[in-house]
């Protein structure tokens, strides 16, 4: 799953190119692509597999129906969705079933909430972590994976307040901080996005995705001599 970090630093491959030659930034800045686990035959996120979502409590037809501990079925959608060759049918499908046996667990939201982000089924990612954290409040990640959410569809504002509101789970949060700088680069809020990353780099001081991104949003500004600082 790319985070937003991720997103931007890959988008600004194309404003670096315009600067210092396409040929001299392709090396410099790998994209996820670049270094895909990914092989022919394995359930590629950036492929996403048909899901059924009408009938969320539906587990699927192969799914080993002798489980009867919902921590198991859990493990198990984690596991599918984790280890390579991912399998995100599959672990929706040990989600729901551990929804079935236990319908307050948490961590079985946070699980969908995850795969069906994976597979861009945003509005059922949406609902999944609302209802994660129904459950649990204070749960940091589920705040990150709806915020992420939000900024995969371009919806910023709501990106923003989800990351602002995983910072006030955990003030330190170096994730929770880059992807609150990277909300406001995305708003071309660039004062707010230079404020954002500097305060990311204090939290973490060899940040290399804080510095870069810092450096981009500086040439965006044109001030070519800061960017430069932060290479």
């Amino acid at each position: 799953n790319m985070k937003p970090s991720v997103y931007w630093r890959t988008a600004a491959l194309a404003l670096l190119a315009g600067w210092c030659g396409a040929s001299s930034v392709q090396a410099q800045v790998p994209g996820p692509q670049a270094t895909s686990p990914y092989k022919p035959g394995m359930s590629d996120p950036r492929n996403p597999p048909a899901i059924v979502t009408n009938d969320p409590l539906r587990p699927s037809p192969t799914l080993n129906t002798g489980i009867v501990d919902a921590n198991e079925a859990i493990k198990l959608g984690d596991r599918c969705r984790r280890i390579l060759p991912l399998d995100y049918n599959r672990a929706i499908s040990y989600y729901n079933y551990a929804l079935m046996v236990d319908a307050k667990q948490e961590r079985a939201y946070f699980g969908l909430g995850e795969a069906y982000r994976a597979t861009k089924h945003y509005d059922e990612a949406v609902k999944a972590y609302g209802q994660a954290l129904a459950l649990k409040p204070k749960m940091i990640e589920a705040q990150m994976g709806l915020g992420q959410t939000y900024f995969q569809q371009k919806l910023y504002d709501k990106a923003l307040q989800s990351f602002q509101q995983a910072r006030a789970l955990k003030p330190k949060s170096v994730e929770a901080q880059l992807a609150i700088a990277d909300s406001y680069l995305a708003q071309k809020n660039y004062a707010e996005a230079v404020a954002g990353y500097k305060k990311t780099i204090e939290l973490k001081s060899n940040s290399p995705e804080a510095h870069y991104s810092l450096g981009v949003t500086y040439l965006l500004i044109n001030d070519r001599a800061a960017a430069v600082e932060q290479g």
